[in-house]
């Protein structure tokens, strides 16, 4: 990030990452060309599912550490891979698509979490890898390598001041994509029960606590959605400042969980829509995903590794016919 072109990139790229994280994978997803892609497409037009709210019964809410620790130690089938479909919505209209590989490997206490994109072909082998409860990491509790196939090919690592930057324009961020809510430095409350698409939730409400996390978060106050039960998120709202949470309507941004399934022993979103402003949203949608695999190279999840993953991308490698692409 020495110069404003490397920046540009580097923000450019940030608005692509899954979930996918918090929650999991996606699925249905369209093709360029198809109803719902740029080419041929239809207005489209969404709005994020309201929360219904059920009277509090505080002697019955969970403690909110142990929901958290609860959720964060749930099956996500490590290590696994997925390919996923971005697809960026403005006015009805959408606007780019992207599709990614991700893959991800939880090694102790620490995850792992690969984003590799494919398709447009333009940009085919730009790529970052999240490291969440990572040891070294002093700032934050994750960290974020950014390789870019053009120019120096150098590896890149991502402030924290820019990790809720938009990947590739969506208003999704390296944040949303953790498989994890973060612990350090953040304040946590169950605040009352809700339902949220037909699914009974707790309402986890979460604060940065300090001046490191206010700097890599751009909320000041966010919800998050957990099943009631079993280890899910179905959604999260977003408030600027605390003030805004009085009314819901003021949330800064919103994501919601439109489709989900079990797969193999595994909860995973299907379809998950994070709402911008009234006239944007980004949708991630599944094509394809295996759990629990056991020949993902360990290699692979290391920084230096970027730069040949990139090369085999390029080339048009895909973990559904090997996990195991040769790292140089």
């Amino acid at each position: 990030m020495k110069n404003r072109s490397m920046l540009q990139h580097i923000l450019l790229f940030a608005a692509f990452s899954l979930a996918l994280s918090l929650t999991g994978c996606y699925s249905g997803a369209a093709t360029a060309g198809s109803k719902g892609a740029i080419n041929g497409a239809e207005p489209r037009d969404a709005r994020p599912e309201a929360v219904k709210e059920e009277s509090p019964n505080q002697s019955s809410l969970p403690n909110a550490q142990r929901l958290v620790t609860e959720y964060n130690n749930r099956n996500f089938g490590s290590p696994g891979w997925r390919t996923v479909y971005l697809e960026l919505v403005t006015d009805g209209s959408v606007t780019r698509t992207f599709t990614v590989i991700n893959l991800w490997k939880k090694v102790g206490r620490e995850t792992k979490t690969l984003f590799l994109l494919r398709e447009p072909r333009g940009l085919s082998g730009t790529n970052y890898l999240l490291q969440e409860d990572s040891p070294d990491s002093k700032a934050s509790d994750m960290k974020v390598y950014l390789f870019l196939p053009s120019g120096q090919r150098q590896v890149l690592e991502i402030a924290p001041s820019n990790f809720n930057e938009g990947l590739l324009g969506s208003d999704f961020t390296y944040t949303d994509l953790r498989m994890k809510l973060p612990v350090r430095d953040y304040s946590y409350r169950v605040i009352r029960e809700a339902v949220l698409h037909n699914e009974p939730v707790w309402v986890l409400e979460a604060e940065p606590v300090s001046e490191a996390a206010r700097r890599a978060t751009s909320w000041a106050v966010a919800h998050f959605y957990l099943a009631r039960n079993f280890q899910f998120m179905l959604g999260a709202d977003y408030y600027a400042s605390p003030e805004d949470v009085a009314d819901s309507s003021r949330a800064s941004k919103r994501m919601r969980v439109e489709k989900f399934e079990q797969r193999e022993g595994v909860w995973t979103a299907t379809r998950m829509n994070m709402f911008g402003p009234a006239n944007r949203y980004s949708v991630l949608s599944l094509q394809d995903a295996r759990f629990a695999v056991s020949d993902i190279d360990s290699a692979m999840f290391l920084a230096s590794s970027l730069p040949s993953l990139a090369d085999r991308i390029h080339q048009g490698w895909s973990p559904a016919t090997s996990a195991k692409p040769p790292v140089r």
